[in-house]
């Protein structure tokens, strides 16, 4: 749930600064055109090249999409390891939590990429390890 809230307020203030600034640079020429007003076109403007034409409301649908369909692929996967080792009785299949930790790992990357912070990066290394582990752990199965 945090990760849902930190992306969407990520989204906002990336969104919120570029607006901002495009606002500053037209009030800037418009006092140095002798303090004319910023009108509603121009405001239109800067938001559309913002926005880059793109519907704010349609890629937060998609978006949420993305993420439940995660979530939703993420419970089938354990669903599935569960009942191999309940039903079939086999040991811990790793093959199962490589593909969840794979698609964890790589959220995480992407975000340490384009934010660039501590904790992201932190994020990003730790998901990377646990793949190598889970990845290990699945070699070392198949060669028994």
């Amino acid at each position: 749930m945090a990760l849902l809230l930190n992306a969407k307020k990520t989204l906002h203030n990336t969104l919120t600064s570029v607006l901002v600034i495009d606002i500053i640079k037209v009030c800037q020429q418009n006092f140095a055109n002798g303090g004319v007003s910023m009108d509603k076109e121009e405001i239109l403007r800067a938001s559309r090249r913002e926005n880059q034409n793109k519907d704010i409301y349609e890629l937060e649908i998609v978006n949420k999409g993305q993420r439940i369909g995660g979530i939703i692929g993420i419970c089938v996967t354990f669903a599935l390891m569960f009942a191999e080792r309940i039903i079939l009785k086999n040991g811990m299949n790793y093959g199962y939590f490589l593909i969840v930790l794979s698609a964890c790992a790589g959220l995480w990357i992407y975000k340490a990429l384009k934010m660039r912070k501590k904790h992201e990066i932190f994020l990003a290394v730790l998901w990377s390890v646990l793949v190598v582990y889970a990845a290990v752990m699945v070699i070392l199965g198949f060669l028994g």
